[in-house]
């Protein structure tokens, strides 16, 4: 087998850098604070000893080469294919970019049934079924004991305050047109 591995929420949590898409550079300056996870790399010092690994991210190449240096992590950076300058921004047309310029430049064009990439995305699934790959969800993510589910949850918070806050400036606004008169407290 040959495996293709996602970097972002497959390999590392790196929600720390949700402020800074598009800046690499910022990115990178938050390398220390992701959050590798154990069993991915349980997983991969498993596998190469059977076959191929490679990382294969939408994410900067320089960045994922950066963060493997930082923690040691046993994956060859030769083996890393990263977003180039040039590929689309657009999420899914990135990642279908990406694993066909890996399958490529690693010289797999025949081998694609062999190739299972590793994801947490249904835009990952999306592109391997595109291309003609197979796709397999990373069991080893726990979304219960991860940053993303505090990032969701505030995302959700944040998207239910600016619905209170709109129905409230919408009931004074129809209290106002309708002539009646709110009274505050300590007014």
């Amino acid at each position: 087998m040959i495996y293709f591995i996602d970097f972002d929420y497959t390999i590392a949590d790196t929600s720390v850098t949700e402020d800074c898409k598009g800046n690499y550079k910022e990115k990178q300056k938050l390398i220390s604070q992701f959050h590798i996870y154990p069993e991915a790399i349980k997983f991969i010092e498993g596998t190469i000893s059977k076959g191929a690994v490679y990382i294969v991210s939408g994410n900067v190449g320089g960045t994922i080469k950066k963060t493997i240096k930082y923690f040691k992590l046993p994956i060859d950076p030769n083996n890393v294919i990263g977003y180039r300058q040039g590929m689309p921004m657009d999420n899914l047309k990135r990642k279908i970019a990406v694993i066909k310029f890996a399958i490529n430049y690693f010289n797999l064009e025949d081998r694609l049934t062999e190739i299972v990439y590793i994801g947490d995305e249904k835009d990952d699934e999306t592109a391997c079924n595109l291309i003609g790959i197979n796709y397999k969800y990373p069991d080893w993510i726990d979304w219960t004991d991860s940053g993303i589910n505090i990032s969701l949850s505030l995302f959700y918070m944040k998207w239910f305050n600016y619905i209170i806050s709109f129905l409230i400036w919408w009931f004074i606004d129809f209290c106002y047109l309708c002539g009646l008169k709110l009274t505050l407290y300590g007014k």
